[in-house]
């Protein structure tokens, strides 16, 4: 069968330096940011309607978890979160905030950085392309 490559804009990153954990996605996809559009909205809706369960505190946690990870997936696109998490509930705290809060603050400022260094490349070869025209 032939193949056809292009570069799609899909990158891997690999989480906290671990080489056996390495997510693929496009960090310039503009779709990623309609899906991340609203997500810590979500998230609290969805908190609102477990916390409404008569379930103890721990199903409790593991629901969330379930919810925050199913969020993450779709964010990305892709089952990115057991690589990311691991067997860790992604409501556990590290330096005073969710891991998955961390997880995202990280995840967005790469995001933002990628945007910003691809558009800086489309605008050098759009100039190219329009100095030529002005000759």
């Amino acid at each position: 069968m032939n193949n056809l490559s292009f570069d799609n804009g899909v990158r891997e990153l690999v989480i906290n330096g671990d080489e056996n954990r390495i997510i693929r996605f496009n960090p310039c996809d503009y779709e990623l940011l309609k899906r991340a559009d609203g997500i810590y909205n979500r998230l609290d809706e969805k908190f609102k309607e477990i916390e409404e369960k008569e379930l103890d505190t721990v199903e409790k946690l593991s629901q969330k978890d379930k919810v925050v990870r199913e969020e993450i997936d779709y964010l990305l696109d892709s089952k990115v979160s057991d690589i990311v998490f691991g067997r860790t509930n992604c409501l556990s705290i590290s330096n005073g905030e969710y891991i998955f809060s961390n997880f995202l603050a990280a995840l967005m400022k790469y995001i933002e950085n990628s945007m910003k260094e691809e558009e800086a490349r489309s605008n050098e070869i759009i100039k190219q392309y329009t100095e030529q025209v002005g000759k």
